[in-house]
Formats: C-alpha cells, structure tokens, sequence
C-alpha cells in the first residue's frame, strides 16, 4: 500500500476520476479507485471530479462525437 507525503505544503488536491459503479469494476477503474482512496488520507483537501467522458478540441472522444 502506499502512503502520502506529509512533507508538502499542497492544501488542496483536485483529482480527475470517471463514474464507477463500485459493484464490479474493470482492473483499470479498480486502479483509479484506489488511488482515489489513497488520496484522501493526504492533509490536502481532496476534490474528485467524476467525469464519464472529457471532450476538448483534439482529444479522441471529441472526434468520436464529431463524427458521429
């Protein structure tokens, strides 16, 4: 398991996530989840942004939907 640094000066952190559904999640979804978990035992606040999807010009979820 792996611990936080409590040798910073970082007051909050912002975590990017996706939705989860707890019940049964994929190797790659467990990893974030855990990371999540990790982060809030840090002395920084943490905000998790759950997203289940990021468009932005460039990215390949925007040019799915662009052509679509």
């Amino acid at each position: 398991m792996f611990s936080i640094s409590t040798k910073t000066t970082c007051k909050q952190i912002v975590y990017l996530s996706r939705i989860v559904n707890d019940a049964d999640l994929s190797d790659h979804l467990l990893s974030r989840k855990n990371v999540e978990d990790i982060l809030q035992n840090a002395k920084a606040s943490l905000t998790v942004l759950r997203a289940a999807i990021i468009i932005g010009s460039g990215s390949a979820s925007f040019e799915i939907i662009r052509d679509l």
